[in-house]
């Protein structure tokens, strides 16, 4: 997993290529921290170049976003590989996850996630 942080004005682009696999899941968690500790209050990511994502780091990407929500910052997935959206079908996380969030923001529901997921 390639992945850099780009800080721009109030928010941070965070773009990751390669593979989002459990072996880059404290490298994804940190970066995301880092962005978030800019003192930025939103953070985009960006996934077109990702080849691949497991389970784990979905569980990465939900936690950070709560987190930030509860902070008064914003998570958003603006841009995914056809592999994150096959990957993300084949989890059979959605829609049940967002059922679940109480915050009532999803992070895969927003608009421009991934083609519009709506799983």
């Amino acid at each position: 997993m390639d992945l850099t942080i780009e800080a721009t004005g109030d928010s941070s682009r965070l773009v990751i290529r390669g593979g989002l696999t459990v072996d880059s899941v404290g490298r994804l968690k940190a970066a995301l921290v880092q962005a978030l500790e800019n003192e930025n209050d939103n953070v985009s990511i960006d996934l077109s170049g990702a080849s691949e994502i497991d389970f784990s780091c979905f569980q990465v990407l939900c936690s950070a976003h709560r987190s930030a929500a509860k902070s008064g910052k914003k998570i958003s997935i603006h841009a995914c590989s056809g592999s994150f959206g096959q990957a993300a079908r084949q989890t059979g996380l959605f829609p049940h996850v967002c059922r679940k969030n109480t915050s009532g923001d999803c992070l895969w529901a927003g608009s421009g996630v991934c083609g519009e997921i709506r799983l």
